[in-house]
């Protein structure tokens, strides 16, 4: 992520997404995953590396405006479940040249607790350049 970030400025800044239902969704799943995601655990250690950077975050939920976030990079650390048209509101917001830094496990719920068939993460799949035989 160094890497990634190298390049901004020292006031860019991150927004992370981190979302209570999401996190109970991830905690309560009934899938080989259960037990190996930790949303709070990712969220703290990507906090922790942008702060070490000197990189200003701040701290949002699924229903933030992506079109009107005033900032460089959004990052989703394991946002299990994607609510509210978070999907296509992130793909929207990548399509209009927005960064974004996706972990695992991520967009594999819907808010109603279905899992998406077809490509994951849903609905940002293309931006991010994932296929499936990447997975």
């Amino acid at each position: 992520m160094r890497d990634l970030l190298a390049e901004a400025p020292p006031a860019s800044r991150v927004l992370l997404i981190y979302d209570v239902q999401s996190r109970w969704a991830s905690r309560n799943v009934q899938t080989g995953i259960q037990g190996r995601m930790d949303p709070i655990l990712a969220l703290k250690e990507h906090h922790r590396a942008l702060m070490e950077l000197g990189i200003q975050t701040d701290l949002k939920d699924m229903s933030v405006d992506l079109q009107k976030a005033d900032v460089d990079l959004v990052v989703c650390p394991e946002v299990f479940m994607y609510r509210d048209s978070f999907g296509e509101r992130l793909r929207d917001y990548v399509r209009a040249g927005g960064n974004v830094l996706v972990t695992c496990f991520n967009g594999l719920m819907d808010e109603d607790g279905l899992c998406f068939t077809g490509h994951v993460p849903h609905a940002i799949h293309e931006a991010l350049g994932i296929r499936d035989p990447d997975l």
